[in-house]
């Protein structure tokens, strides 16, 4: 009876190992990872790569790496293609730039030409109707009677059926085209209550250019997405060793330590790893 006690406790002692061991015919031994296997931050949503200023670092990465390995003729693709973009960028600015010369010089014809270039087809509509707003405003300020009402029937009377926002496309006050109409029997903007606000013609174009401007970059911001999607109490770009989307020098090692984090992180939340005597014998680390 004592050696069948004795046979029975040594055939237990392995199931009770199986229970905290990864069985492993060969290699490093492997133990249950007794870590949470939740990070606190899901990788999903640890950035937007659409984002330009992500793009701009991940080109930084591989350019530098690339340049480290020895590959110049490629480094230098990626680097050309890269201005390529920035070229384009600076090209956006400088058409924005003119529309908002234009709407502050009173051109409204070259105005509403830029307009259709720079903003968004959803914005369009919206943005030509503040711009004839302020064009029939001015005119009825002025006294040109006859010129304001064949413009009315000629600009803002198509897109009467667009107001108030019945299609998304352009937001005005509730009966601000009747007050438009009753506008023409009057001999100032501000005799009309819905238009007390306006603050006459240098300043109504400044903020209508801030105002198209101001959509414009938003349509731009829209198409290239959301950006980072840092969770409240951690910075953009705090990451450590060179951040990812910030402005700072990024190290030429950049993309070697990222891909060491991301193999790093994977081994922390894995469902086993390796045990302490595997990890000192383990050769290269």
């Amino acid at each position: 009876r004592i050696r069948s006690k004795l046979a029975r406790k040594s055939f237990s002692r392995p199931a009770t190992l199986r229970m905290n061991e990864a069985p492993s015919t060969a290699g490093p031994r492997l133990v249950a990872n007794s870590r949470p296997r939740t990070p606190i931050l899901d990788p999903q949503l640890a950035f937007d790569p659409r984002h330009p200023q992500i793009n701009l670092d991940i080109l930084k990465m591989i350019s530098l790496y690339l340049r480290s390995q020895g590959y110049h003729a490629s480094a230098a693709v990626v680097a050309d293609e890269s201005q390529l973009r920035a070229a384009e960028g600076g090209a956006r600015r400088a058409q924005l730039k003119k529309l908002r010369r234009a709407i502050l010089d009173g051109d409204w014809e070259g105005a509403a030409g830029l307009l259709v270039k720079s903003c968004a087809r959803k914005s369009q509509r919206h943005c030509l109707y503040l711009m004839y707003r302020q064009e029939f405003l001015e005119l009825v300020q002025t006294q040109q009677t006859q010129r304001a009402f064949a413009f009315l029937n000629k600009r803002l009377k198509p897109l009467e059926g667009h107001l108030n926002g019945r299609d998304g496309q352009v937001e005005a006050a509730e009966g601000e085209f009747a007050e438009l109409c009753y506008l023409l029997t009057c001999r100032s903007v501000r005799e009309s209550h819905l238009f007390q606000w306006w603050p006459g013609e240098l300043r109504g174009r400044e903020i209508l250019a801030d105002q198209v401007l101001s959509m414009a970059r938003l349509d731009d911001a829209t198409d290239l997405g959301a950006g980072l999607a840092a969770p409240p109490g951690l910075a953009v770009g705090s990451f450590g060793g060179g951040s990812l989307a910030g402005g700072g020098e990024m190290p030429a090692d950049r993309l070697v330590a990222l891909l060491k984090q991301a193999v790093a992180f994977q081994a922390e939340f894995s469902r086993y790893r390796p045990s302490p005597a595997s990890d000192e014998k383990a050769p290269g680390g």
